[in-house]
């Protein structure tokens, strides 16, 4: 005969089978391939700022653009397309990247999403030149202020996609950011950026209802 303590195991068992891993959510990511906006200048590069393209070295403010979605940092960040006198790498499927120089450089995004284990993948290269400057960059991946990823390039890395540690984070907004950490003439490029999160979801009712049946049917027994 059954003994309740038994019925009660088997209730706990149903319970703890009662939540499972879902597949993984995308967390929207705006201008993820920083297609917005097209670089302005005859170059097809410029640094964050409002010095405007016939500056000597070509700026143009993308910081609050609409579209843009993303904030630069300090200084040495901008856009730029493929093939410029910047030396990316061959591009894939996005038009304009993102490049980090020098240890002053960053380019972050807010990101909302829920519960959950948080990655972010991306595609980096780095500057196919070498000598007084060049492509050996270390870019950080900072997540609500935590290293999620660190990746040190030398000159001529092709654009490879990465994807960061998995960090547990709580529903909510969290900032995005990557930073270059090289000091000097050291260029690296990052697009195509993308984030998702696993989050745990109660199974079918039916199947929880079917557990709960034959707990009934059990205690019937055990009676």
């Amino acid at each position: 005969m059954i003994r309740f303590g038994q019925l009660l195991q088997v209730m706990v068992l149903i319970l703890i089978c009662g939540t499972a891993w879902a597949s993984s959510i995308g967390i929207a990511v705006g201008n993820p391939d920083f297609a917005t906006p097209t670089v302005a200048c005859t170059l097809h590069y410029a640094y964050q700022g409002s010095l405007g393209c016939g500056a000597g070295v070509p700026y143009q403010d993308f910081n609050g653009t609409s579209g843009f979605d993303w904030t630069f940092g300090a200084g040495g960040n901008g856009l730029t397309g493929p093939g410029t006198a910047f030396n990316p790498p061959g591009f894939g499927g996005f038009t304009q990247a993102a490049f980090l120089q020098g240890d002053t450089a960053s380019v972050s995004q807010l990101l909302t999403g829920p519960a959950g284990i948080w990655t972010v993948s991306f595609y980096l290269g780095s500057r196919y030149a070498s000598g007084g400057y060049d492509g050996n960059q270390t870019v950080e991946v900072l997540l609500d202020g935590q290293d999620v990823g660190t990746y040190a390039l030398s000159s001529y890395t092709p654009f490879a996609l990465e994807t960061t540690s998995p960090l547990t984070l709580g529903a909510g907004s969290y900032n995005l950011e990557f930073e270059g950490t090289a000091s000097g003439d050291h260029t690296a490029f990052v697009s195509g950026v993308s984030a998702s999160a696993q989050v745990p979801e109660p199974v079918s009712f039916a199947l929880l209802g079917a557990g709960l049946i034959g707990l009934g049917l059990l205690r019937r027994r055990a009676a």
